[in-house]
């Protein structure tokens, strides 16, 4: 008999014989039989062993079981007739069966997939990802990979990985911040693309916020408006919305005990404010970014996601379009994570290009997108992870990754 998934296994009808393998989650002897929780990835399910043939394992090792699908007392389960260890575990697996700290998972990144909730997070990310691409792939969206080897920091923060052996390149060369000034190359040539893949900081920081590795979303279009970006970004954020709420909605009652959060955002308006109205709202001073304490005093404010727009140019990065003493460029704030997307119109006038790039070298081939064929265009990146927040209302963003990175943490 061939082995099947746990998944399609308890979609058979009680009664049927059943062949399936998977880790121990965790045993219970007792005299003439045990109870085992068996999950191999799929979904997890309870095994019956009667007499002495489970009583050496124990939570940790792999097993393969042939048995008869029975109905519990809330839900199938399987009769074990037959049952073959693949694998032993012993006392000293690191997740026995006790509530455990997330903090004490990510030292194990070698088994915390095996948990529940690190296993329904990375389900709803995998999904997430998908839908993305959905979204883009439906509006004739081209997908291009950005380099990930890099001479140029996008943002200007200086927080970069340099390699070691840079001298390969003759040349400083760092991991990228950001796959942005390579995307606009393509989009000044293809019209709409957009590029998913990893970017990197070297930022000392331990917020729950903040990793050393994540993952960007970062569209560029040609002939886009700021409010077009806008709208762009809204309707990317409500289409993968909707989709990992029909696609996982028990992963997202199980990680945040309701789904309400996700109708709520596609249902409702979102408010969209000038940064000037966002510092009168906060008290803060205008001179200064927002801060994390005036993005949840915005997002409280308004119960609802807030675009906050047009910042002054004295604190956006050089590639934003100029007007006057502001900028043509918007945040998203979400509720309880904060920042999720920044976005712009990019600057196309070459004057007024380099004159924000004063100090800044090796982007020449940057300036030659405006001196050949200049086009205005616009773009935004979504951090993945900060999305996922809100969507698997976890609080921090190391649990949503498969292996996270942080300053001074790298174990595998």
């Amino acid at each position: 008999m061939a082995l099947s998934r746990i998944s399609q296994l308890l979609l058979q009808e009680v009664g049927t014989k059943a062949k399936t393998a998977g880790w121990i989650r965790s045993v219970r002897h007792h005299k003439s039989f045990s109870f085992l929780d068996l999950d191999d990835g799929s979904q997890s399910v309870q095994v019956i062993v009667d007499g002495d043939q489970a009583a050496h394992l124990v939570t940790g090792g792999s097993v393969e079981v042939l048995g008869t699908i029975k109905q519990g007392p809330k839900f199938k389960e399987i009769h074990c007739e037959e049952l073959q260890v693949l694998g032993v575990s012993d006392g000293n697996y690191p997740l026995a069966k006790k509530a455990h700290t997330m903090e004490h998972l990510r030292s194990f990144p070698q088994f915390r997939a095996r948990t529940k909730t690190i296993s329904a997070a990375l389900k709803v990310r995998s999904d997430t990802s998908m839908f993305i691409h959905d979204f883009f792939r439906a509006r004739n969206f081209y997908f291009v990979h950005t380099p990930i080897i890099t001479a140029n920091d996008c943002e200007g923060a200086g927080e970069m990985f340099e390699l070691k052996n840079s001298d390969f390149f003759g040349k400083h060369a760092y991991l990228t911040v950001s796959g942005q000034l390579q995307a606009e190359i393509f989009a000044c040539s293809m019209g709409k693309v957009y590029t998913f893949g990893p970017a990197f900081r070297a930022e000392k920081s331990h917020t729950q916020r903040h990793l050393a590795e994540f993952w960007m979303v970062e569209p560029e279009m040609i002939n886009y408006t700021l409010e077009e970006t806008i709208c762009l970004a809204k309707d990317l954020m409500k289409f993968t919305a909707q989709k990992i709420l029909e696609a996982r909605p028990e992963e997202i009652k199980f990680l945040n005990k309701t789904t309400s959060h996700l109708e709520k955002l596609i249902a409702q308006e979102w408010a969209n404010i000038s940064f000037q109205e966002a510092k009168k709202l906060t008290g803060g001073e205008t001179s200064e970014p927002l801060s994390t304490e005036e993005e949840r005093h915005l997002t409280s404010h308004y119960s609802s996601p807030v675009f906050v727009r047009e910042f002054p140019a004295s604190v956006t990065p050089f590639y934003m379009k100029k007007q006057g003493s502001t900028t043509k460029n918007f945040d998203l704030l979400l509720p309880e994570v904060g920042e999720v997307i920044g976005g712009s119109q990019r600057e196309d006038s070459l004057e007024v290009l380099q004159k924000s790039m004063e100090g800044l070298h090796g982007l020449e081939w940057y300036e030659d997108l405006r001196r050949y064929g200049s086009m205005p265009h616009s773009g935004f990146g979504l951090g993945l992870e900060r999305w996922l927040l809100f969507i698997t209302g976890l609080s921090n963003v190391r649990d949503v990754v498969p292996v996270p990175r942080w300053h001074k943490n790298l174990l595998c």
